[in-house]
């Protein structure tokens, strides 16, 4: 493989494609062309080119532009295995936490780029590895929301689209450019995050980075075993929270708005640990077996997570004590919540629990729980 007369590396925290894009530039190429000569087996699936990047074809573009294999490896959605997931998955390769493109026919319709204006502002702009991550919903140097798609036409970020199209037009727009209306993204009003969305990002960009967490006294988690949980509840949130959505409901594939007001939800529920969490789980209704669609395999929760919530939120065949009865109806007079048998053992997990009748009828006349 011979290599190119320009060699740009890669910026921090760079995508691969955004990286080969302005590769391709600097040598007076279309991306797609450059692509092509260098990987021609991946020619078809260019609408997902940062998902299926292989370590054979990785090899050659890190050669043709002089770059170390490591820090070409770092450009790739694959760098964040044992990071941000365990492993893909074997039949399909999907990567889990990162924006799903899927097929081809569907790429236009999905949202599996997003960008910050103020960062493509910035210098030479590029985009970051970061804005694919499905739980990222702000930026946390500009403490701004991020977006994903054009606010002017409302398509996809598909700045690569712009190389298709027209053999005789070198590149038919910037990369900063909306490839349906050559809107410049990096015009788009920016809205101001919520400071505990801004907050947690930090603090997840941070256990992604570390490679584990520490949630309390001899709690140590790896990054991705806690990135998963974190997946998992923001899909089993949008279901109890009812958004009344009309699209797929799985995190990869959720529009930014709904994610970003789910964060806005889960913020904080791993502080205080497991106190919060388990609030958390008794406000919004979820119960043991929410959580065991965690993953397909046997015995799919977590040790560190199946142990905190075990006792607080599964007991299949135990009556609850009268404190914890108590203590249910009085959050649930402090929410708003309407407060009847059946409720109450709906609230806490139960069917028809004798001691929830029992401290309801006593509770009650003592008028100390006043609907």
């Amino acid at each position: 493989m011979v290599s190119w007369p320009a060699h740009p590396q890669p910026l921090p925290d760079e995508l691969f494609s955004s990286w080969i894009f302005r590769a391709a530039r600097a040598n007076g190429q279309k991306f797609f062309s450059l692509c092509y000569m260098v990987a021609p087996e991946l020619r078809n699936i260019h609408h997902n080119y940062d998902y299926v990047i292989n370590e054979d074809a990785l090899k050659r573009y890190a050669k043709s532009l002089k770059t170390p294999y490591e820090q070409a490896f770092q450009t790739t959605l694959e760098s964040y295995a044992g990071y941000l997931y365990e492993t893909a998955s074997a039949s399909r390769n999907r990567k889990s936490s990162i924006l799903c493109t899927g097929i081809q026919s569907k790429a236009t319709q999905r949202f599996s780029l997003q960008v910050c204006p103020l960062c493509l502002s910035e210098s030479e702009p590029y985009f970051r590895k970061k804005w694919r991550i499905t739980f990222i919903t702000v930026c946390s140097i500009h403490g701004c929301k991020l977006i994903d798609r054009c606010p002017q036409c409302f398509h996809p970020i598909r700045p690569l689209q712009n190389d298709i199209g027209n053999q005789k037009i070198l590149y038919s727009g910037e990369i900063t450019a909306c490839h349906n209306c050559s809107f410049d993204l990096k015009k788009a009003n920016v809205e101001t995050a919520d400071r505990y969305v801004l907050l947690e990002t930090k603090w997840y960009e941070s256990i992604l980075e570390n490679g584990y967490v520490v949630l309390g006294p001899n709690c140590y988690v790896y990054s991705f075993s806690f990135f998963n949980i974190l997946k998992h509840l923001i899909g089993v949130t949008t279901n109890k929270n009812n958004l009344g959505l009309n699209c797929n409901s799985k995190p990869d594939l959720l529009p930014l708005n709904i994610r970003y007001k789910i964060i806005c939800k889960l913020a904080g529920i791993f502080h205080k640990w497991p106190v919060s969490f388990v609030e958390f789980c008794f406000e919004f209704n979820i119960v043991y077996s929410d959580f065991t669609s965690v993953s397909k395999i046997k015995n799919a929760i977590p040790f560190w997570l199946d142990r905190i919530i075990k006792p607080q939120i599964y007991s299949p065949n135990l009556n609850p004590e009268d404190e914890s009865v108590r203590s249910a109806m009085q959050y649930m007079k402090k929410k708003g919540m309407a407060i009847n048998i059946v409720k109450i053992n709906e609230f806490m997990g139960f069917e028809d629990s004798s001691v929830i009748k029992r401290v309801y009828k006593n509770v009650i006349p003592s008028k100390i729980i006043i609907r």
